[in-house]
């Protein structure tokens, strides 16, 4: 609204003054305009912040599923420290048994003196490789609670895994689902249509912008502008427009070919992206196979541990076998143990790690995204 005080109202003419405008006067004004034809660049802008959006989307998706995967891996942590716990807890109790049986041996005469200081030492440092497991227990289970936004201090109890889920791939079906699902891949490619609408944006200089625009006018000598004796109280008008910039110097076909070389370098990323992906799969997948057949070596590798501390015990105890091979038998029991938990936990990591690398999605994760017509870009 405009308010404006003439500095004279009336107009001379000879001895007599005729009044011209009134004292104070108000006009208010409202303008409309409607872009009728942009050479598409309203929709190429329209377009590039709907990929903007899905972009966002995508990157939510990311994260989780990175996030899926290392809860997943330090909660299978926990459980193989648990279990390596476990195995110095009997490892501590056989040897307190041993050291009472040498100390007997050694009282009756029947082995030297060097022979119960091997089972001192032996049990004194299982005893100090319990407590640095123990340790591990607390560290595991506070990086555990660390990512599922717990008090880092909280005592968290978690259940274990009492057998392993069936578990059949195919690397070509795997490398396909990856080149689906991969969220990295998703982003490139909108990235590249992200381009291909930021061209047409450009390119829309080279046509002409047209609009339709309306004028609505009042004046008068009152806040409302309802009352003009002097003029006419309502003007209005409608307007089309047209602006055509014949030549700019060619900065539009600079601006073009630079997006055409970025859509280039994007295309070229892409395509290194996919071939990364590829190789992550196989090396997951391949470390999955390792695992497996692990597990049946580490299982046969402890059943055989166990019959020898069983024999090795024995013949101890019938001073048959020395305190040295009752120690070994342990260390060999242990190390049995530890290589079938590893390998237990490490196969169960592993199908964490190959769905990761196929980027599989989660309940959570469900029509989070909008789907992709063509998961590769195409140059043109």
């Amino acid at each position: 609204m405009a308010f404006d005080v003439p500095s004279s109202p009336v107009s001379p003419a000879g001895s007599i003054e005729f009044t011209v405008g009134n004292q104070d006067i108000y006009t208010w004004n409202i303008t409309l305009s409607q872009p009728l034809f942009t050479g598409f660049a309203l929709l190429s802008q329209y377009r590039i912040k709907e990929l903007g959006i899905k972009t966002a989307q995508i990157e939510k998706e990311m994260v989780v599923i990175d996030l899926v995967r290392d809860v997943k891996t330090t909660y299978f942590n926990v459980l193989l420290t648990e279990k390596v716990l476990t195995v110095a807890d009997e490892a501590v109790k056989n040897l307190k048994a041993h050291e009472r049986d040498a100390e007997q041996f050694y009282k009756q005469g029947m082995i030297p003196y060097n022979d119960l200081l091997k089972a001192k030492v032996a049990l004194a440092n299982t005893i100090q490789e319990r407590e640095r497991v123990k340790a591990g227990v607390k560290i595991a289970v506070s990086a555990l609670n660390t990512l599922l936004d717990f008090d880092i201090n909280q005592k968290t109890e978690i259940e274990g895994i009492l057998s392993l889920p069936p578990a059949s791939y195919k690397l070509a079906d795997l490398l396909h689902e990856a080149s689906e699902n991969r969220p990295e891949l998703k982003m490139l490619h909108l990235a590249v249509k992200s381009i291909d609408h930021g061209i047409r944006l450009v390119k829309s200089a080279y046509y002409p912008k047209i609009a339709i625009a309306g004028y609505y006018e009042q004046t008068g000598d009152n806040f409302l502008a309802t009352e003009n004796d002097y003029g006419a109280i309502y003007n209005s008008a409608v307007i089309l427009q047209a602006k055509w910039m014949l030549f700019e110097g060619g900065k539009t076909r600079s601006d073009v070919a630079k997006y055409r070389y970025d859509k280039k370098a994007i295309i070229k990323k892409f395509e290194w992206a996919e071939n990364g992906i590829k190789l992550e799969v196989k090396n997951a997948f391949t470390n999955l196979h390792v695992s497996d057949k692990n597990i049946k070596t580490a299982q046969e590798a402890l059943i055989q541990a166990k019959e020898n501390w069983r024999i090795t015990n024995l013949q101890y105890q019938e001073q048959i076998a020395t305190s040295t091979d009752v120690l070994d038998a342990r260390t060999f029991l242990t190390q049995a143990e530890l290589n079938r938990y590893r390998a237990l936990y490490g196969h169960m990591k592993g199908i964490t790690d190959l769905e990761r690398a196929v980027g599989k999605k989660y309940p959570v994760l469900e029509n989070q995204s909008p789907p992709i017509e063509d998961r590769k870009p195409s140059p043109a």
